[in-house]
């Protein structure tokens, strides 16, 4: 079995984060359940998350001013986003990375870049590596949404939803 495309393994991810999603209501969405950051804010800061590591760090695209805030990321309040605007902008901030993404060469996944920024395992990759690859961000940013799609589909089955089952296919994989 040939080893996925970190960048099919993104894309991936997005179709199971929006599968997790499939008919949500706003209420639902903007629900904050036992303390945990409601379901709106973790699509927002997923859509920060690629938004910053890969349109800004490596494919040098202007932030998305609704994410780019400081409210989405990481040790953030986790205050409920406008589900509308959330799904709204985390589809322009795919759309963006997705259609660049889509022409790359396996070299071009391999460039370095430096990253000094708060994420502690990304820091010390750089040092380690001399920068991150953009091969390295991809499977880190399609794990970390697996890591949000579990604590939706977690929160949807506590709610009484039927959420699904994942991961999916996994169609990258073949």
């Amino acid at each position: 079995m040939p080893t996925p495309s970190p960048v099919a393994m993104l894309v991936e991810a997005w179709r199971d984060l929006d599968r997790a999603l499939d008919g949500l209501s706003k209420a639902d969405a903007e629900r904050r359940l036992g303390g945990a950051s409601p379901i709106s804010w973790t699509v927002a800061h997923l859509a920060e998350n690629v938004d910053r590591l890969i349109n800004d760090l490596f494919l040098g695209k202007e932030r998305n001013p609704f994410v780019m805030d400081g409210s989405f990321r990481f040790g953030a309040t986790g205050e409920p986003a406008d589900w509308l605007a959330a799904m709204r902008e985390a589809r322009k901030v795919r759309d963006a990375c997705r259609s660049h993404l889509m022409g790359l060469s396996e070299g071009d996944l391999d460039r370095r870049v430096p990253y000094s920024g708060s994420n502690v395992g990304m820091r010390v990759a750089a040092e380690r590596h001399g920068g991150v690859s953009l091969r390295y961000v991809l499977v880190r940013v399609a794990l970390h949404h697996y890591y949000h799609i579990g604590e939706i589909v977690s929160a949807r089955k506590a709610a009484g939803h039927d959420a699904g089952d994942f991961p999916g296919l996994l169609e990258a994989c073949f």
